[in-house]
């Protein structure tokens, strides 16, 4: 059926094999056949602590969610009315491109009372490299020195999110800009 929906060229499946498809996965989405994995909710939710995809940036368009110099050239694989430039990387996961003065925003929430700490993973196209992190207004310089995928955590006493207790649901405004050209952001934690 997959194949079928993706105009590769396959036969039409029979009647038969795509009810039986269909009510297979009515059966599997009860909610009683499924597993809580809390890290994948917080994802989905953008919730801390958790892993927030680069590509996975804000939703309110240019200027406010993200910045790119060229608005012509869309993304090919991901969010593909956007002008970010969302790259296909090994094992199936995608990755943000981003050149000088570049940048993508994300909110992050959190429900409990707690510290958490960034990490980022991220490499440089020709290293070294160097990144800037913003979180509520605080910010901080990054290098990268690889051109392979390092995971960097910001210094001590910079970029956290913080929530108090008996605050409700906050909000956190997380941005990276780049100050050189061209690095690729796969996630943060």
């Amino acid at each position: 059926m997959t194949a079928y929906s993706r105009n590769t060229g396959e036969d039409k499946p029979a009647p038969e094999l795509a009810r039986k498809a269909l009510d297979e996965l009515l059966q599997n989405i009860r909610l009683e056949n499924c597993v809580f994995f809390p890290d994948v909710v917080n994802a989905l939710f953008r919730r801390a602590p958790g892993t927030v995809e680069a590509e996975n940036y804000g939703h309110e368009g240019l200027n406010v969610s993200y910045f790119v110099k060229n608005n012509s050239t869309k993304s090919k694989y991901y969010r593909t009315l956007e002008p970010v430039q969302i790259e296909p990387i090994e094992r199936s996961g995608q990755a943000i491109q981003l050149n000088a003065q570049e940048w993508t925003a994300y909110t992050v929430n959190s429900l409990a009372a707690k510290t958490c700490a960034l990490t980022v993973k991220a490499r440089a196209e020709s290293a070294p490299a160097v990144f800037q992190i913003y979180v509520n207004g605080s910010s901080q310089e990054i290098a990268v020195a690889d051109k392979d995928w390092t995971e960097i955590k910001p210094q001590a006493g910079q970029p956290f999110i913080r929530r108090q207790s008996g605050q409700a649901c906050r909000q956190e405004r997380l941005c990276w800009s780049g100050l050189d050209e061209i690095f690729m952001i796969r996630n943060y934690e």
